[in-house]
This record gives structure tokens, C-alpha cells and sequence, in this order.
């Protein structure tokens, strides 16, 4: 194949329609859907059955696109003609709360929601994923912890998330490297240094295994396929989070 044709069919390829990549402010990478949700009025209270269609369409093509990899869905609005802004803007909410409400998504994507007005000159709805450029997780044994807030159990903000997924990558190939082995999950907790009473310890205690339960159910969720073994260390560490070890056997 010569020079000329290898250009030229490079130059089709890049032409092709499909998601764009950008970089934002931040640093991190943009990807822009294809999916579309067209907007043929001004009402911004209900989606009606060919928008719904479409929403379908678009979560496919969402979580496809967005994989394992943490990130968060941006939802914008646009319209054109007067008060478009505030238009654009409550067409984004509009989506973004059927997105939520439907749970289509899973609990695993985070959205954001906003109106671009005019931007476009086109009257939808339009999706892009925004990574964020490369974040620092405290680890240990090479695995970074899960942190959670004081008092929860739950894993449900962005960070723990995004710290749950590196885990998961972590672990895999630590696995992978280790041959057999099984998969320590081990949950901490805090208490006051003033409050070193039998109940607080026992509440740290049952808190703790609480949160290495929680960590290992998601981890199974997310198709982790390994021994593993969650275990509760109460206020030992003092620390409010989920650590990680692995164990040859």
C-alpha cells in the first residue's frame, strides 16, 4: 500500500462520525457521545414516548462507553430562541431526574446536569463523560483503601467509587501476578480516644464489618471472580475506611 492511499484512508477514519475526546479545564479527558435527545417544544416537565426511546438508547451507549472507568455523566441542555438559557437548563434537570428516578444507570455513574443555552443551535439534549485527570489514592499492600464517611457503611459518593474501581483493577492484578491466593477485605472504624467504653468498641467492631461486608458485595457485583474474606477490625487502626491484602495460598 502506498504512502498516498494510507493517508487517505487514515483521513476517512477520522472523519467518521462517532464520540469525540476532548481535554476540559481540568486536565482530564472528554468524551462526547452520540446519542441525542431532540426537544421539538418548550415543555420541560415530561418526556414523552419517542424521548424515552431514545433515553433507552442513550444508557446503552453510556455505559458502553463509560466501562469501569470512573468518570462522571454531564447532561446539557441546549434551545435556541428566547430565554434559552433557562430553557436548556431545565431540559438537562429534566433528563437528569428520569435518569435518576429510572435507576437505568446504576448506582455507579455520577451525573451533572447543565444548561449550555444557544451553544450548538440545536433544541436537545446532549451527553459527554468527563474523566478526571489522574487523582492520588492512599494505599495499602499496593491497593488503595476505600474511605468511607464516619458513622456509614455505604459506598455511594464519587471518591469511594473512584477508589473502589482502582481496588478492583489493583486486585485483579495482583491476582493475576500472585497465582493462587484469596483477597483480605478489612473494614476499620474509628472511636473517641475519650470513649473507650465496651459499647463504643463494640459498635466500632460491628461498623467495621459492616463496611468490609459492603466492600466485598461490590466487588462480587462487579464481577470479581477470587476467594475472598471480609473481616471486621473495629477501632484498631483508627481509621474510617476499607484496606486490602493478599493472601498466597
Amino acid at each position: 500500500m502506498d504512502r498516498g492511499t494510507l493517508l487517505a484512508m487514515l483521513l476517512m477514519i477520522l472523519l467518521q462520525p462517532g464520540s469525540k475526546t476532548d481535554v476540559p479545564a481540568n486536565g482530564g479527558t472528554r468524551v462526547e457521545l452520540r446519542s441525542e435527545i431532540p426537544f421539538s417544544n418548550r415543555d420541560t416537565t415530561r418526556l414523552d414516548s419517542d424521548q424515552v426511546r431514545g433515553l433507552l438508547r442513550a444508557a446503552d451507549e453510556i455505559i458502553e462507553k463509560k466501562g469501569s472507568t470512573p468518570g462522571r455523566l454531564i447532561i446539557e441542555g441546549h434551545a435556541v430562541g428566547a430565554g434559552s438559557q433557562t430553557v436548556s437548563e431545565e431540559r438537562a434537570r429534566l433528563v437528569r431526574r428520569w435518569l435518576e428516578t429510572t435507576g437505568i444507570l446504576g448506582q455507579d455513574v455520577q451525573l451533572s446536569d447543565k444548561g449550555v443555552g444557544e451553544q450548538g443551535n440545536k433544541q436537545a439534549v446532549t451527553f459527554a463523560i468527563e474523566r478526571s485527570p489522574g487523582t492520588s489514592y492512599k494505599t495499602s499492600n499496593g491497593i488503595p483503601e476505600i474511605p468511607f464517611e464516619t458513622g456509614k457503611a455505604d459506598i455511594s459518593s464519587a471518591k469511594q467509587i473512584d477508589s473502589a474501581w482502582q481496588a478492583l483493577r489493583a486486585i485483579e492484578k495482583n491476582l493475576q501476578d500472585r497465582g493462587s491466593a484469596r483477597v483480605l477485605i478489612l473494614g476499620h472504624a474509628t472511636s473517641r480516644p475519650t470513649n473507650n467504653s465496651a459499647k463504643a468498641q463494640a459498635d466500632a467492631q460491628k461498623l467495621s464489618e459492616q463496611r468490609a461486608q459492603a466492600v466485598r458485595r461490590w466487588l462480587e457485583d462487579k464481577g470479581l471472580r477470587a476467594e475472598m474474606v471480609d473481616k471486621g477490625t473495629g477501632s484498631e487502626d483508627s481509621k474510617a475506611a476499607v484496606t486490602f491484602a493478599i493472601e498466597r495460598r
